[in-house]
């Protein structure tokens, strides 16, 4: 079995870890509501600044990176999560970032008229040009509307795959 080793130290809750070319990984900090760059020499770097509480990244046809956001938990004093929302919180989002220049864009609130709340996951489809995208969602949370919604202008058709 080959021997594990500890690459780098010091994330803030990491997530949705996305595989790079260089050999380099992407992964979202819930707590610090950024998307990381880790390098195989364990050196980071942030991409973005997201905000919130990102939980889940991939990439999109058009090579952007896609951040499901679930808009922000509540944490204690050492950095865990907590039960109840924080302050000001208004819901989740998708965004979509450019790695490039850490330009961020809201592009989703709300699917199919239900405000996201505790986006968990984030998937494109196979079929490419498409560029459905699924979301996943905690059992839990209440008011959630699972489902696909499509990144705009690439989306041509969407699904849904359960029911509130």
């Amino acid at each position: 079995m080959p021997q594990m080793r500890e690459i780098t130290t010091g994330l803030k809750f990491p997530e949705g870890p996305v595989a790079m070319n260089d050999g380099s990984v992407l992964v979202v900090e819930v707590t610090r509501g950024t998307l990381m760059r880790v390098r195989p020499n364990g050196s980071k770097e942030v991409v973005a600044e997201t905000g919130g509480g990102p939980n889940g990244a991939a990439f999109g046809p058009d090579g952007k990176v896609y951040v499901c956001n679930n808009g922000g938990l509540k944490f204690t004093a050492d950095g865990h999560p907590t039960e109840g929302l924080p302050d000001g919180y208004t819901g989740g989002y998708i965004q979509r970032v450019d790695i490039d220049n850490g330009k961020v864009e809201t592009l989703y609130t709300e699917c199919n008229g239900h405000r996201l709340r505790g986006p968990n996951d984030i998937v494109f489809d196979a079929t490419g040009a498409s560029g459905s995208l699924t979301l996943a969602r905690c059992k839990s949370a209440k008011g959630i509307a699972p489902g696909s919604i499509m990144p705009k202008p690439m989306a041509r058709r969407s699904r849904r795959w359960s029911s509130p």
